[in-house]
């Protein structure tokens, strides 16, 4: 992944100067996203490299990415040469293909959620540790629209250079899980043998973005060991010898580690 460095607010913006119109040799960031009309494939490209520097590989990774279907505010869109620096209104993302699934999650159903997350964080308290709400709190909603993902990326549109030999994008992150993860960044790409590379990534508050995967209790909640059905036991001789005598062992010590448990008794 690339350098990650913390930056207070004005320096974050002294280094976001340095992409901004008038510097770089003079050529201009074009903000761009992937549903505006002649939007160049770069800027698809760089979403997906944003996305490879969030997320790991294997299966290590989230089942399933969600991005917000509109781009957010960014100082990325903002013409600081105008007389009067304005900014584009959002524009809706067209979907891109990613190594993960990816869903867009519009307006509307991020209105709906909203709605159900206050309902959601108020009746977690009430219910037993065994169910999984409990432990979710707010984001159930948001577990049980969108399963397998760790939370939200919202975009922000991307600044291509002229010669689209660099490129600067805001992205946020909303986490699902309790202990954060949430953040905020700004994000340098360079093109390199027509392949787009995070450089650099400059946090703003609440800080950098590091996405975790959901705790098995927000899956699976608290399984009481005393509701399953008791375990089939049976005797089993042997002979334990050293592996390098060959000789008996005596005695010896078996030490039995805990580890999580579905409804039905089975290890996860």
């Amino acid at each position: 992944m690339a350098q990650l460095r913390r930056l207070p607010i004005a320096a974050a913006l002294l280094s976001l100067w340095a992409f901004s119109p008038g510097n770089l040799g003079a050529q201009k960031l074009t903000a761009w996203t992937t549903g505006e009309p002649n939007a160049p494939p770069d800027v698809a490209a760089v979403y997906r490299a944003v996305l490879d520097d969030i997320f790991p590989r294997g299966s290590d990774a989230p089942q399933l990415v969600v991005i917000s279907q509109m781009t957010e505010p960014s100082m990325v869109e903002i013409d600081f040469e105008a007389t009067k620096p304005y900014r584009r209104p959002d524009a809706a993302i067209a979907p891109f293909e990613y190594r993960i699934p990816i869903v867009f999650a519009d307006t509307n159903t991020l209105r709906e959620l909203r709605d159900k997350v206050r309902a959601a964080d108020s009746i977690a308290p009430t219910l037993p540790t065994t169910d999984p709400r409990h432990y979710q709190g707010w984001a159930a909603p948001y577990i049980e629209r969108y399963p397998g993902s760790w939370g939200r990326v919202i975009f922000g549109r991307v600044g291509l250079a002229k010669d689209t030999s660099y490129a600067l994008v805001e992205a946020r992150f909303n986490a699902l899980t309790p202990d954060g993860g949430s953040g905020d960044e700004f994000f340098r790409l360079a093109r390199t043998n027509h392949e787009w590379k995070v450089v650099d990534r400059i946090p703003r508050d609440p800080g950098p973005i590091k996405p975790e995967p959901l705790p098995d209790r927000m899956l699976h909640g608290w399984v009481d060991p005393s509701t399953l059905p008791p375990p089939k036991r049976s005797l089993v001789r042997g002979t334990v010898k050293d592996s390098a005598s060959g000789a008996p062992i005596a005695r010896f010590v078996i030490r039995v580690e805990s580890v999580p448990l579905d409804k039905k008794g089975f290890m996860i």
